[in-house]
């Protein structure tokens, strides 16, 4: 992560040498890290190989994580044949962020704990090779982020990919996880741990599909008069402002509810009293609510604020 940090630091400051010094550093890095034993007198690449080999199910799950990041790849090739990605089709991404949580979490904590750190650091250095423009992969990144880049990303990052993994590893990264002891996550913990995945990955999505789909935010029904006829009511909405629709405010809330419905029918989340139901109604309104009025972050709202929630009760 200290050359990752390095390299990012420098590709504002000297593009055109990091252009020339990246790959060499990522090399002698990549040896370094290899082949000094730690103080284990194991080498790291060993212990990372009896690490994913030590259990059926990692491996796996392993060959499911390669089989998106297959699909993923398969998605940027046939959209840089098409053009401009529409935002139905940028949800693909957080569609393949929920099969990469959802298994995880329920099967391999550790190792999706270890995995988001390494897709940080990847999706770091991809970065540093887009905005350095650093042969051979510079163009090819270049042109995949002008296919799929949004309003959001206006600036010289491409902000959008980390907040989506930020905000489905937050809850991970910022509770005291208990896969960090044992694989098996608890049915009280596992409800905080999806925040991301049930508000991005699942909510914002459905909210996104449906609302541009079918939503009439632009101009006809509008979320800031949908709730009362109250000339004081509809000021507020008017005075928070958003472009987002009551049919996409409602599929978010109809989706996160029916994923956690499902949770529980399955005996995986433990939903023991009337005050506990409360308070997931609460974080998903709330949650909603949120996601309609805020354009720029939500990826990284959305999951702190529902986690909030149900972790405080």
């Amino acid at each position: 992560m200290a050359l990752v940090g390095f390299c990012l630091i420098m590709t504002f400051v000297y593009s055109k040498l990091v252009k020339f010094i990246f790959y060499p550093l990522l090399i002698v890095y990549a040896i370094i890290a290899v082949v000094i034993p730690i103080t284990t007198k194991e080498v790291p690449v060993q212990i990372l190989f009896e690490y994913l080999t030590s259990d059926l199910r990692k491996i796996f799950l392993l060959l499911i994580y390669f089989g998106l990041v297959v699909a993923t790849i398969c998605v940027i090739s046939f959209q840089s044949n098409e053009g401009k990605a529409s935002t139905r089709t940028r949800k693909l991404f957080h569609i393949l962020t929920v099969l990469v949580f959802v298994p995880g979490t329920l099967f391999q904590c550790q190792f999706l704990y270890l995995a988001t750190g390494v897709a940080f650091a990847a999706m770091t250095i991809f970065e540093i090779i887009r905005v350095a423009d650093i042969p051979p992969f510079g163009n090819y990144l270049r042109e995949a982020f002008t296919n799929f880049c949004d309003e959001k990303d206006c600036g010289i990052l491409a902000v959008t990919p980390f907040y989506l993994l930020i905000g489905c590893s937050l809850p991970f990264w910022i509770s005291p996880c208990p896969c960090l002891i044992s694989d098996t996550v608890s049915k009280k913990d596992l409800l905080p741990l999806l925040s991301g995945v049930l508000t991005v990955g699942i909510g914002d999505t459905f909210a996104s599909v449906i609302g541009s789909k079918f939503g009439r935010a632009s101009g006809q029904v509008n979320i800031r008069n949908f709730y009362c006829d109250s000339k004081y009511i509809q000021n507020f909405f008017l005075f928070l402002g958003n472009n987002r629709s009551v049919e996409g405010t409602l599929a978010f809330i109809v989706s996160v509810s029916a994923v956690i419905a499902m949770l529980y029918f399955a005996n995986l989340v433990q939903i023991d009293s009337v005050f506990k139901i409360v308070i997931i109604s609460l974080a998903v309104l709330i949650t909603s609510l949120v996601e309609a009025f805020t354009d720029q972050v939500d990826n990284l709202v959305l999951p702190l604020v529902f986690y909030t929630i149900v972790s405080c009760f």
